[in-house]
């Protein structure tokens, strides 16, 4: 528990330096999965029972998200980025910040095949009235509209869910690969650190 706590706190520390709260905020929903797995494992182990641990860690998680998100909608004005994000949200046209509006308007404008590679209108640095498309710098969450832009919707979401498939599955066999514990190993002719359980650690994070 303890180096899991001091990763969160130089997140934390981190995020409120660089004023960006975004990864902050993921990384607040994504503590959900630990915090209702932990507690799972925890009645498992007690109960021997494992379709109630697995309820309760669904329940948990859905409970958890629901709270963070009122959280955030009642508390988000405190942070003027937070609260240009979630003007952005609620009225996307009207808001100061358009790029909500600017994706929501592409994908809607994307032919169901998408535009192909080397195809998709992005405007670079050219002025909004000669071009088109969106702009050269969006936000990194929009990732999903790139690839609604070269390969349509559906291409899409099939890559979305392919993506939490394989987390899913790298999460679900870490155990498999390493105890999650730094240790030396034995390489040819010298002895080493055993760094798949850093590696592994990294993409569950």
């Amino acid at each position: 528990m303890g180096p899991l706590l001091f990763v969160a706190a130089v997140l934390v520390v981190f995020m409120l330096v660089t004023r960006d709260m975004g990864p902050l905020l993921i990384a607040g929903y994504a503590a959900g999965g630990f915090v209702a797995a932990s507690l799972a494992m925890w009645w498992h182990q007690r109960s021997g029972q494992r379709v109630a641990a697995l309820l309760l860690a669904v329940v948990l998680f859905i409970a958890w998200i629901a709270a963070t998100t009122s959280a955030l909608f009642r508390l988000g004005a405190v942070h003027t980025v937070t609260a240009t994000r979630l003007e952005s949200l609620a009225a996307p046209l009207a808001s100061g910040n358009d790029q909500l509006a600017l994706v929501s308007w592409f994908q809607r404008a994307t032919p169901p095949d998408g535009f192909g590679i080397g195809n998709v209108p992005w405007c670079g640095y050219a002025s909004a009235g000669r071009c088109g498309g969106v702009p050269a710098q969006i936000h990194s969450d929009y990732t999903f509209t790139a690839i609604v832009g070269a390969f349509g919707t559906l291409s899409a979401w099939i890559a979305a869910l392919a993506c939490a498939v394989w987390l899913h599955r790298l999460i679900r066999h870490h155990g498999r690969v390493t105890h999650g514990e730094p240790r030396f190993i034995a390489l040819p002719g010298r002895v080493g650190y055993d760094g798949q359980a850093f590696m592994s650690w990294i993409a569950v994070a």
